[in-house]
């Protein structure tokens, strides 16, 4: 797979700390990288400290960035610093100019970007324009039977699902896949299961859910609105390749 822009048809949705009045989020996450209302990302007053998060709608592969600072020298940013959903962060020093900047990032499987002020030149309306590029690993929330891919990545696991404990009680010998978001409720699949003693559910969890943005309600005992994956990784019933685990 080529490298992508990472632009904004793929951002679920975007943070911030603070922003200019009738300025938006998403507006410094466009693809127009001037120095304008509609786009470009404006705090209001805020310097060392402002942050801007950009949610992706699926995991990527980090590689590049591109920042257009303000052109007022007094609101531009001295030292920028990504932080990404694995607790990675990288920083980046930016030249005293106007121009758009183009930063090498060490690679790096995401689903979100945490863009964070932590220097600048002068403080006033700080902000800016960012464009992100990399890969999209857009084969490893589907399920096992749609993709070779997805199967070869399990396979190389080398994952031995008799070797994982049960994540909850019930069992059932039906293997299912499912994808990063899927929880007892939106998956269809579910309905159809018996669940209860003596039932042995088991389901495919890729690598990238370990990154997901998707939420789990528990600790060791989860609700049905948690995502499955998540749940197993968070109780340690996964590691990080991912693989097969045992579901209620």
């Amino acid at each position: 797979m080529k490298n992508v822009l990472i632009f904004y048809k793929h951002i679920n949705k975007g943070l911030q700390s603070s922003l200019y009045p009738n300025s938006k989020c998403e507006d410094g996450l466009q693809t127009k990288m001037t120095d304008g209302f509609g786009a470009m990302w404006y705090t209001r007053g805020e310097g060392v400290g402002a942050w801007i998060q950009v949610i992706f709608k699926a995991i990527f592969v980090i590689t590049k960035f591109e920042v257009k600072p303000r052109n007022n020298p007094n609101e531009r940013n001295k030292v920028i610093q990504l932080e990404f959903s694995d607790g990675s962060k990288q920083r980046f020093t930016m030249l005293n100019n106007s121009d758009v900047q183009s930063f090498t990032v060490k690679s790096v499987q995401t689903s979100y970007v945490i863009v964070k002020i932590i220097e600048v030149y002068g403080t006033i309306n700080n902000g800016g324009s960012f464009n992100f590029y990399g890969v999209r690993c857009k084969n490893l929330e589907i399920p096992e039977k749609e993709s070779k891919e997805a199967s070869g990545l399990i396979k190389a696991s080398g994952i031995n699902p008799k070797e994982i404990p049960a994540l909850f009680n019930v069992e059932s010998e039906e293997v299912i896949g499912v994808s990063c978001r899927d929880n007892l409720i939106n998956n269809k699949k579910f309905r159809t299961i018996k669940m209860g003693e003596g039932n042995h559910i088991m389901i495919n969890c890729y690598s990238s859910c370990s990154l997901s943005p998707y939420l789990v309600y528990g600790n060791g005992k989860y609700s049905k609105d948690s995502a499955l994956c998540k749940a197993a990784y968070h109780n340690n019933k996964l590691s990080q390749q991912g693989g097969k685990v045992g579901l209620i």
